[in-house]
């Protein structure tokens, strides 16, 4: 490589710059923490930490 005059090529990883905000919209807790239910699939829940959206 010295020769040839080659260098390599060293690529730094980006940080990802978050913004931080406010909720705009909070959703009402209907649940309560009381998770049993009498039928099946009455009662559904997820987790939704981060949304990603284009503005």
């Amino acid at each position: 490589m010295g020769i040839a005059n080659l260098r390599s090529v060293i690529r730094l990883k980006k940080k990802q710059s978050y913004k931080r905000s406010s909720p705009q919209h909070v959703a009402e807790n209907v649940l309560n923490c009381e998770f049993s239910s009498e039928k099946p699939n009455e009662k559904w829940g997820t987790d939704v930490t981060e949304l990603k959206y284009e503005t």
